[in-house]
Parts: structure tokens; sequence; C-alpha cells
């Protein structure tokens, strides 16, 4: 097989996937996670490292999604969208940390931080699929939009200090908060300062007479990996700076002297990336699921761990992690519009949604 026809096959399976996903009325995600792996079962696998694979994937996609979203809705619920995408996945890092400790007592404390910081971040693709049957306020469809755009980057920082706590075997909630602080801080200074960079560049060349638009299309689209590769090579987020630099990009309007042509075909590429990048991401899932069920399911014989014991971890956690969310929404949008406004399908919906 030559070495672009698995690319090629995943990039017609995303095609395909599209409208599959309206006929037969399923999530996109899940159908992308389902047909990768009955590609793995074919024997089609694609490998990308780690390092690689959050290089060529994680900045455009936020980035998209930053500069996609709908500033003025955004600014009218963005100290919710921050509570859900920051403080609750904070909440859910060291609630459901503490909760696998209580389950195994035997797990270290930094260890289930660890893992909590991994499964606390909320994915908002598929609730497209199932906001019409639901019937999702706007407002809560805006929070959600949010949320996915910021949760992912907070996520990632509160796994990066977990991981490394448990590495040294020590944790110092003080030495962590200003490390968070100046990771955070540095990673959107840097996402802000290239924006602004390529604006004022970008500025002088219109003013010239030179826009081309693919040109222009072709340098934002490096941008995101320009802001991620910088601001790790400083030692700050690279991921809240993709995030910065698309926000600002948004804010600041970088096409806006700029041909309308130059505009939509931003928009287009930008709208083609999030669908095609995302599509990746969970066929790569799924590429990556039958192996990893079987590695878990030896593993656990190895060490003489029932499986059934695993399925009840599992089910626990799940359910505690879904706890801690309710009661999250329950704080941040109770005190934002009052906690009698926060009745049934109004707070359960935005618990599940994002799961």
């Amino acid at each position: 097989m030559h070495v672009a026809t698995p690319v090629l096959l995943l990039l017609l399976v995303i095609a395909v996937a599209g409208p599959l996903s309206r006929l037969v009325r399923l999530p996109l995600p899940l159908l992308l996670i389902a047909a990768g792996a009955a590609l793995a079962v074919a024997g089609v696998h694609v490998r990308f490292e780690p390092d690689l694979f959050l290089l060529l994937f994680i900045p455009p996609l936020l980035f998209s999604d930053a500069f996609l979203m709908p500033l003025r809705e955004f600014r009218q619920v963005q100290g919710v969208v921050i509570a859900m995408a920051v403080g609750l996945v904070l909440f859910s890092t060291l609630g459901g940390g503490w909760l696998l400790h209580a389950i195994v007592p035997e797990l270290p404390l930094v260890v289930g931080f660890t893992l909590a910081a991994i499964l606390s971040p909320t994915d908002a693709v598929s609730v497209g699929s199932m906001i019409d049957e639901t019937q999702v306020p706007s407002r809560f469809m805006r929070i959600l939009q949010g949320e996915a755009l910021l949760n992912d980057a907070s996520g990632l920082v509160c796994f990066k200090f977990a991981a490394a706590a448990a590495m040294t075997g020590s944790f110092s909630l003080a030495s962590a908060s200003a490390n968070f602080a100046l990771v955070a801080l540095g990673g959107l200074a840097v996402g802000v300062v290239l924006t602004m960079g390529f604006n004022l560049v970008n500025s002088q060349l219109q003013r010239i007479g030179f826009d081309d638009p693919a040109t222009q299309c072709t340098l934002v689209v490096l941008l995101p990996f320009a802001a991620y590769l910088g601001a790790e090579h400083l030692g700050v987020s690279g991921i809240l700076a993709a995030v910065s630099a698309g926000l600002y990009a948004n804010q600041s309007r970088i096409f806006g002297r700029a041909q309308t042509l130059t505009r939509l075909r931003a928009t287009s590429v930008w709208a083609m990336v999030t669908f095609v990048f995302n599509g990746m991401v969970f066929l790569l899932l799924g590429l990556q699921l039958p192996e990893i069920t079987a590695t878990g399911i030896a593993l656990a014989r190895a060490v003489h761990v029932p499986l059934w014991r695993l399925g009840l971890l599992a089910t626990m956690l799940t359910v505690g992690l879904l706890v801690l969310r309710l009661l999250w929404i329950w704080l941040a949008l109770g005190v934002r519009w009052g906690v009698a406004r926060l009745r049934g399908r109004t707070a359960i919906v935005p618990t599940f949604t994002g799961t």
C-alpha cells in the first residue's frame, strides 16, 4: 500500500461521513470513531507521534474556532464561558482526583489529578446534531461553543502540571498556581503579539497595493502554528497562544481592509480546516481504539484485575465527573441568571452535551 493511500482513504471517509451522519441521524464524531475502528479491524493503520499530532491538529482547530466565533454573542456570556472552560476544568480535576483516590486508595492522589485532568475537558463537537431535538436555548449553545473553545487549553495546562508533579513526586499548590498563571498569561501574550505583528505587516502590504487572497490566506493558516511553536519555545502555553491569536485576529478584523474575495476565502478555508481536522481527530481515535482496548484487557489480565472491576471504576468515575459538572453548572449559571431558572432540562442538557 502506498504511503499516501491511508491518508486519502481517511479524507474520503470524512467526506462521506458528513452527509451520512445526517441520513442515519447519528452524531458525526460517533460515526467517525466507529468508521475508524472498522478500518483498524480491516488492517488500515496510521500512526502519529504524540508531539506531531498535537502540533498538526490542535493549534489550527483552536485558532479556527476562535477566528469564527461570533464575538458579540460571545461577549454576552463570556463570564459564564470562562467559569465553565477554566473553573469547571479545575473543579473537575481536583474533585475527580480526590474521587479516584477515594475509590482506589493505593492510587497516589497526584496520579488521580493527572487522570482527572485528561477526562475533565469536555468536547462539544457533537452538540450540533442534538440541538434541534432537545431544543437547547440559544444562550446555552453559545456557552457550549465558548467552553469547547477554551476548555482544551485549560485541560492541557492542568495535565501538564499534574503529570510533572506525578513524575517528580512533589506538588505545591502555590508553586503550581504561580506556574499556571505564568504559562497561561505568557501563552495569551505570545498569541496576541504575533497577531498584532501580522496585522501590522498585512496593513503595510495593503497600503502598497499588495492584496493577493491566496498569499494572505496561506499566511493566516501558518499563524496558529507560529503562535504555538513560538510559545512552546519560550516555555509558555502554545495552546493558549493559538486561542488568543484566533480571538485577536477575530476582534481586530484581520482582513478589514482586504478585498471581499480575501475575506470570503479565509472564512471558507477555516471552515474546511475545522471540518477536515476534526474528522481526522475522531478517525484517528477510532483507528487506535481496538489496539488500546486489547492492550488494556491484556494488561488487566496480566496483573490479575477483573474486567468487571475496571468497568465499575470507569462507571463510577464517569458518574462522579457528571455530578461535578452539574454542580458547577448550578453554581456558575445559577449565580449569573438565578437558580430558580435552572430547572429540569435547562440544567441537565449542558451537563451531558459537553461530555
